[in-house]
């Protein structure tokens, strides 16, 4: 195998000639400074590096940034759309870092190091303009996070280059074998099953049923976040990564790595469009946990928590029952109805409802319950809580009438924060459970 060359962007004359041809502030999505350009003379079939800067206002900002790669190159402006919670703009300046976006350099094939190489080279340009925003020498922290492709892309920065970033959150992990390890499998079941044998496979999963290709030669710290119900990058490959990482470092990765695991998460990191929100919560708010975790890592020495507890048999990743054994960043939650996890009632009948919320040990308190009953998706009526042991752990109830006859699988969303902070609606760390009631 060739071997790498590290990639450091200083002294490279392609992209000697940065230029800025925007620089305005805007009052929204909140107050920042824009600043839009490019690199002269890198120009490849029709496609210039470009890149995106967002400065939060002085007082607001924490001497850091955090820089996005997508799955594919897309341009430069496609984060400023967002809202809400998948505001990846807005997340970063109301949490002390400006934000870093580049178009990769575009679809070029055969040019791997172009990725890398652009995103660097953004990076490092944004830093020089960072210094004169803000008056005064510094260098920021710099954070590269990106999923699915992404993540191949996170970890080939984090791999091929050097005095880059500091650290790096990959999320959804990739694998270079993801096609037919992958997408054939997933292919060949749905067409031996058939829709009349995916159906009972689905009820007997219900509650109450039966880029270079990485090496894990990092350099800086890196968080990985997966999702156990990845659909397109198995959970298998965290732990792969894992692997890899360890064997670099010699046996022992703690010093520079963390993977996280979270439980009824996709592949999509779009949290406005969940395929099934009966089943699915969005990572975002772990993710974002993340990112402030790596940069408190980097900046403060503080070590993150724990990678999650979880064994690896047959192909699963398989984790413990309670948030205590389980670790991690997610909260768990254990819900009942009647008592039992399948009650059967009939029509008109009160049936109670219970569920027991536990944070793991250092990832905050419980903030928000809420229950939806009937498959109507609104989780906007948020339960009491009764909250012991600082608030790491929480018990809710409601009752709930069912009029008419047939098979319900009520849903229970919660929510946690690192510092109890109902109001964050970044990094509010998500979970469910569902029970089932068969009412006569």
């Amino acid at each position: 195998m060739e071997e790498k060359t590290i990639y450091t962007p200083k002294g490279d004359e392609y992209f000697a000639n940065p230029y800025i041809d925007v620089e305005e502030w805007r009052d929204t999505p909140v107050r920042h400074l824009f600043v839009h350009g490019g690199f002269k003379g890198t120009e490849m079939n029709g496609n210039e590096v470009r890149f995106c800067y967002y400065f939060p206002e002085k007082e607001k900002y924490g001497g850091r940034f955090f820089q996005y790669v997508s799955p594919a190159p897309e341009d430069e402006h496609e984060s400023e759309h967002l809202t809400g919670e998948d505001d990846k703009i807005s997340f970063c300046l109301t949490h002390g870092a400006y934000y870093v976006v580049t178009n990769q350099g575009g679809f070029i094939l055969n040019q791997g190091e172009r990725l890398y190489k652009s995103s660097a080279n953004g990076a490092e340009y944004s830093r020089e303009v960072a210094r004169r925003v803000y008056g005064y020498e510094h260098r920021p922290y710099g954070y590269i996070f990106g999923g699915s492709g992404g993540s191949f892309k996170t970890m080939s920065c984090m791999e091929m280059t050097e005095g880059v970033w500091d650290g790096a959150v990959p999320y959804v992990l990739a694998n270079p074998m993801a096609t037919p390890n992958v997408f054939c499998p997933r292919g060949r079941v749905q067409r031996v099953f058939g829709d009349e044998g995916m159906a009972k496979l689905v009820d007997a999963m219900e509650p109450g049923g039966g880029g270079s290709v990485p090496c894990g030669d990092i350099h800086g710290k890196v968080i990985a976040v997966c999702s156990l119900l990845d659909e397109c990058a198995y959970a298998w490959h965290g732990d792969w990564y894992r692997s890899a990482v360890r064997e670099k470092m010699g046996g022992d990765e703690t010093g520079a790595f963390r993977l996280y695991y979270n439980d009824h998460c996709i592949h999509d990191d779009r949290a406005e469009y969940l395929d099934d929100p009966q089943h699915q919560i969005d990572y975002l708010g772990m993710l974002h946990q993340a990112l402030l975790d790596v940069a408190a890592w980097c900046e403060k020495g503080i070590e993150p928590l724990p990678t999650t507890n979880y064994t690896f048999v047959d192909g699963q990743i398989e984790v413990p029952k309670t948030a205590a054994e389980r670790g991690g960043l997610q909260p768990v939650v254990d819900s009942y109805a009647n008592g039992g996890k399948c009650v059967t009632v009939n029509a008109g009948e009160e049936v109670r409802f219970t569920a027991r919320i536990e944070v793991p040990n250092g990832a905050g308190t419980v903030t928000e319950a809420a229950w939806d009953f009937e498959k109507t998706n609104d989780f906007s009526k948020t339960l009491e809580l009764a909250l012991e042991e600082d608030g790491r752990v929480a018990n809710v109830a409601a009752t709930h009438v069912f009029d008419a006859p047939g098979t319900y699988f009520p849903v229970i969303k919660v929510k946690s924060n690192r510092h109890g902070d109902a109001t964050d609606i970044f990094t509010q760390c998500k979970n469910l459970d569902r029970v089932r009631v068969i009412v006569k």
